[in-house]
Parts: C-alpha cells; structure tokens; sequence
C-alpha cells in the first residue's frame, strides 16, 4: 500500500471520528428551534460554516459544504487513483448545482406537479452529500422524518437515494413536469464548488439554454439524458451516478444498488413517470431491464436483484417509500463504520468514511429541519435516527 493511501485512510478515519453522531443529531432535533440547534453545533466541524446561517436552507447548505470540503480535504492527500475513486461520491454535488439552475421560465409556469400523499410540495434550496438538488420534507405530524439533503448525490454516499451524499437529506422533492421550453438554465445559488472532484461542472456551469444543458451533458461522462426537461435530466445524472459509484467504487455496490432502486421506484411510482432514454439506460445496468420495465410496485420489487432488493423490503407499498430511503441511509452509516475500522490503510477505509461522513451531514441536516419546526416528537425522532 503506497504512502498516499496510508496517510489518505488515517485522514478519512480522523474526519469520521469527529462527526456529530447519531447522539448528537438527536440532540438536535430535540431543540425548540434552529439557534438553539445551530449553538449546539458549535463543537463539531460544521460550526464554521453553520454559525452565519440566518434560515434553515442556509445552514443545510452549510452543512453539505462542509462535507464536501471535507471530501476535497481527502482528496488532496490520496493518489490520483484515489481522486478518480472519490469523484462518483461527490457526484451529488455536481447534481445539486445542475439542479439549483434549472428553473421554470416565467414566460411558460409550469403545472403544478401532483403531490403523492407522502410528501410536501417542493420547497427552493439545495440538498448531501446529498445534494442532487432533491431535498423534500416528510411531514413529521405525520410520523415521518423531515428532510434535509446535501453530497453525494444522491449516491453516492454523498447523495442520498431519495433526497440529495449532498445537499441534504431526506427524499427528493416534487419535480414539475415542464415542457422543453417551459424551463430555463439560470444561476440562482452559488454553486458547490467540486475542484478536482467536479465531473464535468466547467463545461455544464456555461451551459446557457436546456439544449446546450444536454448537449454538454452528451458530451461528457455523464452521457445524453434523452431529453431536455429538469426530471430528465436529473433521473439520469442520478443513476448515472449510481452506475459510476457501482463500478468504480470498492465495497459500494450494494448501496449503489439500493439508491438506484429507490431512485427508479420514485420515478416509476410516485412520479408516474416513465424514466427517459438517459436514467434508463443507468437504471437497467444497475438493476436489470426486467425491474425497470416492471409493470407493478410487486413486479418491481420481485424482479430488483439481491444487492437491489433489500432496501424495499417489507416496504408495501409506493407510498411508504421513505422507509427504504431511510433504510438506505441507516445502512450506509452501519456499514460505513465496519468499514472505518478495518485494520488496513486502503481504499475500503476511505471509503467506509466517507459513508460515515454523508450520513452524518444526511442526520444533522434532517434534525434541523426537525428543530426548526419546534423538534421532533419521540417517534419522528426514533424513525429518523
């Protein structure tokens, strides 16, 4: 093993060891409103970015950065082949910023996108590592976490399946089911700076118009999306991710699996929508073209897989589908730490922390959310963490 990867692990293993943990993101999402919890932040790695923000989506944001500085801090003290092998989980970050430009045109509003009962409308911001730019909020009156989302994208580990390992964590919010015109490319937040993470961000941030959106995206790792409207374009960035993540990432393609499944089944089931040629084309090698051609939520989850089909066990129905993705999330933290811990310094304990690191900012953003609301009730708590 060289030395870059000998002093690259104890890094990573540093970085894990500081999070706030699953106790502390309780203790968070306790608190009676969004200072007491940003105060209560003031001992961990997020307070430097956290301790200015004045609105929750601020300090999700902060968050999501500092994971990804914390990403780009691993980055610098791997090989190049470590940097290569952390790019697909930083891939939700990419997401986020083409996410965070894609707006409906003023000129043509899009129709308001019909809501299944488990979610909210969607709300603006980014989202993990998970930050795909997918954030949506569960309604905890209802029993169901509150989300908040940041890197990977998904995803990565840095993006959440549902939500975005990176611009927060949660499931991902409603998309509108805007025409090809309806829509258009237009900066609104500062985007996530990747460095020498990014993908392919210089050539997609001067895209100017959906069509050189997607013709940038063609010409890129990313691929062609098959079409030009935002649910397009983003159901394949997402999957492409997962695809990446599955083949160049060791010890991810279980998790790689999970997310592509619940990122398919949302399409499929709660979008109703019919995944276009690019998420497709992710979504069938990763899961096999006889789960994504499934005609029924039973067919879907009888046809995924092995490394696939765990997430949506004993999930019954489309609706409960916030069950896997928090599933997905809780496993990627559990094995995350197994891998953290192996005795070697390699890639399977850089990569162990970095699930360790984007489930953490996954909790803590969803605990401010919680917060912000007057904090969590017992069982909300206890389903989130």
């Amino acid at each position: 093993m060289s030395a870059g990867w000998v002093a690259g692990a104890i890094r990573a293993r540093a970085l894990a060891s500081r999070c706030a943990g699953l106790d502390g993101a309780r203790e968070l999402a306790r608190t009676s409103g969004l200072d007491e919890a940003l105060r209560l932040l003031a001992g961990t790695p997020y307070h430097p970015r956290v301790r200015a923000a004045a609105s929750l989506p601020a300090a999700q944001r902060a968050v999501a950065a500092t994971l990804l500085w914390h990403l780009r801090v691993l980055a610098g003290w791997l090989p190049r082949g470590g940097v290569t092998m952390l790019r697909p989980l930083a891939a939700g970050f990419e997401i986020a910023n083409v996410a965070a430009r894609l707006r409906p045109s003023p000129a043509a509003p899009s129709p308001a996108p019909t809501a299944p009962p488990h979610a909210e409308a969607p709300r603006a911001g980014p989202a993990p590592a998970t930050a795909d730019g997918e954030p949506a909020a569960h309604r905890p009156e209802a029993g169901r976490p509150a989300s908040a989302e940041p890197a990977t994208g998904e995803p990565a580990p840095a993006e959440p399946p549902c939500t975005r390992p990176a611009d927060g964590a949660g499931t991902a919010p409603l998309e509108p089911r805007t025409t090809r015109s309806a829509y258009t490319v237009t900066p609104v937040v500062p985007p996530y700076d990747l460095g020498a993470l990014a993908t392919a961000w210089r050539g997609l941030s001067r895209a100017g118009t959906p069509g050189a959106l997607r013709a940038a995206l063609t010409a890129s790792s990313w691929g062609d999306p098959g079409d030009e409207t935002p649910a397009a374009i983003l159901a394949s960035m997402r999957l492409t991710a997962a695809l990446r993540t599955a083949a160049a990432v060791p010890g991810a393609r279980r998790w790689a699996a999970g997310r592509a499944a619940v990122l398919t089944a949302r399409e499929r089931f709660v979008h109703g929508r019919t995944p276009a040629a690019g998420a497709r084309r992710g979504a069938t090698a990763v899961l096999g073209a006889r789960a994504v051609n499934a005609a029924s939520w039973a067919d879907f989850r009888h046809a995924l897989p092995p490394a696939a089909a765990w997430v949506v066990a004993g999930v019954g129905t489309p609706e409960d589908l916030w069950r896997a993705e928090l599933r997905w999330w809780h496993t990627l933290e559990a094995d995350g730490r197994s891998m953290a811990h192996t005795v070697r310094h390699d890639a399977t304990a850089v990569v162990g922390a970095v699930a360790v690191l984007s489930a953490d900012a996954w909790a803590v953003r969803a605990a401010l959310a919680l917060a912000a609301r007057g904090g969590a009730r017992p069982e909300v708590l206890d389903a989130l963490v």
